[in-house]
């Protein structure tokens, strides 16, 4: 299945044969991104440019396609999808834990264009589906989205909250490059003061970072290494939560 095919060409970079490729950018059904009710749909064949510069995002989850105007470089970012992003499960790439802090699903279809909605982590290695889009709820509930890359591609941090009143009313912190598959932890903030997270910061992204699974340990870096740095990072991203009005 090509979408943008920079995967593809790596792929055959490597030596990989490939006999046949079924081009997808006739869809054009695949390429939209709706807001209809409490859900947002972000189809498959959105490229990342799309995504940067959506207007529906922008009034939904602004920080969303502002985190995308950064992401990679042109020429990446008008080529590539979001669907090429999350099927090839690469463990650096930025849409999986960004989705995954913002509770997004997929809509998939099987060999007999049956629809089922998936956990974004078991796209995982099924060849066997073709990805339709990624629903992200939304409700009347601010929502911010952040993110720390500075250590990418050994450590990447997204942390989504919804603030309502002063108060956290969710939050979910996803990881990703450190281990095999990006990873997300619910955050025990319901009802906290977005405004005393600082003070509670390095305690909360402590447990967090500890009840992920265990980090890739490469030539990169260590497992314990990379460990360490989500905490890191959670705690900044946490700080600077609790410190935006």
């Amino acid at each position: 299945m090509l979408a943008g095919g920079l995967d593809l060409i790596d792929r055959l970079k490597t030596g990989e044969s490939i006999d046949r490729i079924i081009h997808l950018a006739g869809v054009r059904e695949l390429a939209e991104i709706r807001h209809g009710g409490d859900t947002i749909s972000i189809g498959a064949l959105t490229t990342h440019a799309a995504l940067a510069h959506s207007e529906v995002l922008a009034d939904v989850v602004p920080d969303l396609p502002a985190i995308w105007r950064t992401i990679a470089n042109p020429r990446v970012r008008h080529v590539g999808t979001l669907g090429g992003n999350l099927m090839s499960a690469m463990p650096h790439y930025d849409a999986l834990p960004a989705l995954l802090a913002l509770g997004g699903q997929a809509l998939v279809f099987d060999r007999e264009a049956k629809l089922e909605i998936l956990a974004l982590q078991a796209l995982r290695g099924r060849n066997d589906l073709l990805l339709g889009e990624v629903r992200i709820g939304v409700t009347g509930v601010p929502r911010r989205l952040l993110a720390d890359r500075s250590l990418h591609p050994l450590v990447s941090v997204y942390l989504a909250a919804n603030i309502d009143d002063g108060k956290v009313r969710s939050a979910r912190l996803a990881v990703g490059c450190s281990c095999a598959q990006a990873a997300v932890v619910e955050l025990p903030l319901d009802g906290v003061r977005a405004a005393t997270l600082g003070s509670d910061a390095g305690e909360l992204a402590r447990a967090a970072a500890a009840s992920l699974p265990e980090p890739i340990d490469d030539g990169l870096a260590s497992a314990s290494y990379r460990r360490r740095m989500i905490e890191v990072l959670a705690r900044r991203l946490l700080i600077k939560l609790g410190s935006q009005p």
